[in-house]
């Protein structure tokens, strides 16, 4: 019997690769977008006002501006870059964050500049973190900067303006289609494709048009997270009936969500 890949949709981490062919499943990467930086005078343009406030998050060697903000939200790897980029976040703020590889990728680099943040929320999702933050509110009255891409989705703006939470957001990097993407995906042998994993509802979405053609109907299709599989579902649900949620983003949550027995989400 001819062995099947599985086609990881994002940007090529190598701890994916390694566990899964750890576990005798090879794999194959394409990455579908690609992200760009914002510079952060034109992201946090609306800031740039000096403020008679202690707190400075942004400086460079001509002017040092302030704005009253005492926590940060992250989201996203990218995210995550321009903090360090920008020397973002100071001695004594909170941060948010979703993803433990990403708030890893934070405290390194705030490490290597001597910050020390007071307080750390780390959650698996979007809606586990804005959870935390409204928990979180019974205790500290944290100002947030949301720092986000142009096509993230609203789960954390509109459930904390629903709680009445202070927020701020600044558009810091934003998302476009690879331009060889159609190339790539016309280049593969969807007969050696058993699996797909979706990383995010703009993936599947720019690949939706090839992939629903060329997959097998058998195929397991696995998203991360809710907002990521109800999208695959609206492209693929009227075909394709092995459709997974992988709850964790991790390698080992990528892992268990193609190892474990076949039980269709509805």
């Amino acid at each position: 019997m001819k062995k099947l890949s599985t086609l990881l949709l994002h940007d090529a981490d190598p701890k994916y690769d390694t566990l899964l062919n750890d576990n005798d499943i090879s794999t194959i990467n394409i990455s579908v977008l690609e992200p760009q930086p914002i510079h952060a005078e034109e992201a946090l343009r609306s800031f740039y006002a000096p403020l008679p406030v202690p707190l400075r998050i942004w400086q460079d060697p001509d002017k040092i501006q302030g704005i009253d903000i005492s926590g940060f939200i992250v989201t996203s790897k990218h995210a995550a870059s321009f903090i360090a980029a920008n020397r973002l976040c100071f001695t004594g703020s909170h941060l948010a964050v979703v993803g433990k590889a990403t708030s890893e990728k934070i405290l390194a680099d705030l490490a290597s500049r001597g910050v020390f943040i007071g307080g750390l929320l780390v959650a698996k999702n979007a809606e586990e973190l804005a959870d935390q933050i409204i928990e979180m509110r019974k205790i500290y009255r944290t100002k947030w900067l949301y720092l986000r891409g142009d096509k993230s989705l609203r789960t954390i703006s509109t459930r904390l303006t629903e709680a009445n939470i202070w927020l701020e957001e600044a558009v810091c990097y934003r998302t476009a289609r690879r331009k060889d993407l159609e190339e790539r995906l016309s280049e593969l042998d969807y007969s050696s494709i058993g699996s797909v994993v979706f990383f995010s509802p703009s993936g599947a979405r720019y690949t939706a048009e090839t992939l629903a053609i060329e997959m097998h109907p058998c195929t397991t299709l696995v998203s991360f997270g809710k907002s990521t599989h109800e999208t695959v579902q609206s492209l693929y649900g009227s075909f394709y009936s092995d459709l997974r949620v992988c709850d964790e983003p991790t390698p080992q949550g990528v892992l268990s969500a193609l190892t474990s027995p076949a039980f269709p989400v509805g």
